[in-house]
């Protein structure tokens, strides 16, 4: 049996990673509901909107596969969101990622027809 440890970080705890990234400015968060093995928030800096992914330690090897994934994707001029910041720290790992627009892949994958949803699936 293998137990993960959760990562709902508190606003002082985003506001510090978002600080140490973007520097002091003001920021708006939002937590999302939706995902599975981490904690996900939206920020908003500005006219700005960007993703902070939180991984719990055992986790940390997710994140770090993830964030090099991204980067060779968008590096090749995938659509895809372009990663900003990766970080391991002692009970935690994180990536902060700009945000796109548009809607979840999850939402759009339930709107597609079964046909599709397999089409789909094999491609990746």
């Amino acid at each position: 049996l293998r137990v993960t440890t959760s990562m709902k970080l508190s606003l002082e705890e985003i506001s510090n990673i978002i600080s140490k990234h973007f520097g002091g400015k003001s920021i708006h968060v939002q937590e999302i509901s939706s995902g599975v093995m981490t904690y996900k928030y939206q920020i908003q800096i500005g006219f700005e909107y960007f993703i902070l992914r939180v991984y719990p330690l055992e986790r940390r090897h997710i994140a770090s596969k993830e964030f090099e994934i991204l980067s060779n994707a968008y590096g090749q001029g995938c659509q895809v969101p372009r990663p900003l910041f990766f970080e391991s720290k002692k009970n935690m790992a994180y990536i902060i990622y700009e945000m796109l627009p548009g809607k979840a892949l999850l939402t759009s994958f339930e709107d597609l027809s079964k046909k599709d949803q397999f089409a789909l699936s094999e491609d990746i």
